[in-house]
């Protein structure tokens, strides 16, 4: 918090602490002690002050706290998110594709990549691990290379409806040639073209597996891709 906030704060806790004719030399060690932005301890006011700490607790206290607390007050559960993404086992399998988020970086061999990231949720299992319904996962499209590409772009042609095939890809590069395919991994100022930001809010069928990587650990794989009309 910035200091001009603080000095904010502060005032505003003495114009409170006044309205209930608390003394200006309790105020300055209410202050001193940021007695505003704790808890009420009533063996503390008690001490400050002296004619009515329980009066003081119940009516100022409150009122303090709920119109000056430098920090809101969270009750979080971590048994209700996830902490890892849902691996799916072979089949096919529905998603919904979320919001594209471009990025830039090295990969475990430190060689340059980029791409944009695109959340994923399973909308419904078509074959395969009945579990996987409503699990979460991440598609990375990359753009760093015509290899990355080439895979991406099937991606890319199922989401917008395109079919697998030669004759998908001719259809797809005939009526998306030259459209805004942009994309500035900036952190600063991140962004995608309009093409990136139509897969996002589409349903794909993605083929899934899942393969052993080169440290030995399970790892998603996607084998293959189907526009939402195979489904």
């Amino acid at each position: 918090m910035k200091y001009y906030e603080i000095q904010e704060l502060e005032a505003r806790a003495r114009s409170i602490l006044a309205g209930f004719d608390v003394r200006e030399e309790v105020i300055d060690a209410l202050i001193e002690n940021n007695a505003y932005k704790i808890p009420p301890d009533p063996s503390v006011y008690k001490t400050l002050y002296e004619n009515d700490p329980e009066g003081f607790v119940t009516r100022v206290c409150p009122f303090i706290l709920g119109e000056v607390t430098m920090s809101p007050q969270y009750n979080p559960d971590p048994t209700t998110v996830s902490a890892f993404f849902y691996l799916f086992e072979k089949g096919d399998y529905l998603f919904a594709v979320g919001e594209g988020k471009p990025f830039e970086g090295t990969n475990q061999k430190g060689d340059p990549n980029a791409g944009i990231r695109y959340p994923i949720v399973c909308t419904n299992v078509l074959e395969g691990d009945s579990g996987g319904k409503d699990k979460k996962q991440m598609f990375t499209c990359y753009i760093h290379s015509d290899g990355a590409m080439s895979f991406s772009k099937r991606f890319l042609m199922a989401c917008l409806g395109y079919e697998s095939s030669a004759e998908g890809e001719a259809k797809f590069n005939k009526e998306n040639k030259g459209e805004d395919w942009g994309v500035d991994p900036n952190p600063e100022a991140p962004h995608v073209g309009e093409m990136w930001k139509k897969v996002s809010g589409s349903s794909v069928v993605l083929h899934a597996d899942v393969r052993l990587n080169d440290d030995g650990q399970k790892q998603q794989q996607w084998t293959g891709f189907s526009p939402l009309s195979d489904a």
